[in-house]
């Protein structure tokens, strides 16, 4: 049943949580992963509008953890529509941009990367997820990452947080921006080829 399946989607997220991010990197067709991720939204949220945009010719592929990054996905997406009360439009956006890899490295705390010229000049994905919420009051905004923290009732406080140790474990950051009254943005940024930013 739904209950069961929400109950042990709890428990896998609670262990993935604890335990060190160990990948196991395959070459992901990410525009054919995304669409599973998002297929499984729509059945799960039928009052909310899922849309994607890819500004990459081809589906780009990556070197991911196809369950660790489906895992991040959902739970930005169950998130997203969470914050839609179940009822507005997400839109995801692919593309590309080059960073080097000690300023993605030595910025991941900040949750951002700054300009900077040492290391590797590495191509990133870049995978946009934007709703039309109510965005995040800025009294919280600096929460959202802290494990445990949440606003919702049946919240765990979890899902963000692991979603954030998943792109870290990649080499990526997991940037966030919001304004109230009109949605909010998460981005992930991850290395095409595993090795950088490490």
């Amino acid at each position: 049943s739904r209950e069961i399946e929400k109950v042990d989607f709890i428990i896998r997220e609670c262990l993935n949580f604890v335990r060190p991010a160990e990948l196991d990197l395959r070459q992901v067709r990410l525009g054919k992963h995304l669409d599973g991720v998002i297929a499984r939204m729509v059945a799960l949220h039928p009052g909310m509008v899922f849309s994607t945009q890819h500004a990459v010719a081809g589906d780009l592929t990556v070197d991911a953890d196809p369950a660790l990054l489906e895992q991040a996905l959902t739970n930005i997406l169950d998130n997203a529509a969470d914050a839609c009360q179940g009822k507005g439009t997400v839109t995801v956006f692919v593309g590309t941009s080059r960073h080097f890899t000690d300023a993605v490295r030595l910025n991941r705390k900040v949750q951002m990367i700054l300009p900077g010229h040492s290391g590797r000049e590495e191509e990133f994905v870049r995978i946009h997820i934007r709703d039309n919420g109510p965005g995040i009051p800025p009294e919280i905004l600096d929460r959202i990452f802290v494990p445990f923290f949440t606003t919702k009732k049946a919240g765990t406080g979890i899902g963000l947080p692991l979603a954030q140790k998943i792109v870290h474990a990649h080499g990526g950051v997991l940037d966030m921006n919001s304004d109230v009254g009109k949605g909010t943005e998460f981005i992930i940024k991850i290395p095409v080829r595993h090795g950088s930013g490490r």
